[in-house]
């Protein structure tokens, strides 16, 4: 059976990842408590800076503390509250593959940052990217 001719390569997967610790959070408590009110907030900053939710979902513990994630078009952000420890941590991951969204990522690490109001802050960013396939842009 002779061989098949290689397909097109497909193009390359791209994307930027932040992971955020904020602590000593100063932002209004029901903000880490409240699951209702932190998915909200969160959903709305998400469309505020541009990006297409497709999905959440949030869990409230009992007594306190909230984790979450808004499932975008884009990828996602995660969030995770502990109210005692006025701490949050959070991902926030965006896909390049047909758009860069880069800009609207870091626009949301920012909204975060402005939500929680964190006297602490501690964030990365890594690029992601597949392996052996052509820049798309």
């Amino acid at each position: 059976m002779p061989l098949e001719a290689p397909g097109p390569t497909p193009p390359e997967v791209r994307g930027q990842h932040w992971t955020l610790d904020f602590s000593g959070c100063a932002c209004l408590p029901e903000l880490l408590t409240a699951r209702q009110q932190l998915e909200d907030l969160c959903a709305s900053a998400c469309r505020e800076v541009g990006l297409s939710i497709v999905g959440s979902l949030f869990h409230q513990f009992d007594p306190v503390g909230v984790t979450g994630v808004v499932l975008l078009a884009e990828s996602h952000l995660s969030v995770h509250t502990w109210p005692e420890q006025h701490f949050v941590a959070l991902d926030v991951y965006v896909c390049n593959h047909l758009n860069d969204n880069t800009a609207k990522g870091a626009a949301l690490v920012e909204r975060m940052r402005q939500l929680f109001l964190p006297t602490h802050s501690d964030c990365k960013q890594l690029s992601r990217r597949s392996i052996g396939a052509p820049p798309i842009f």
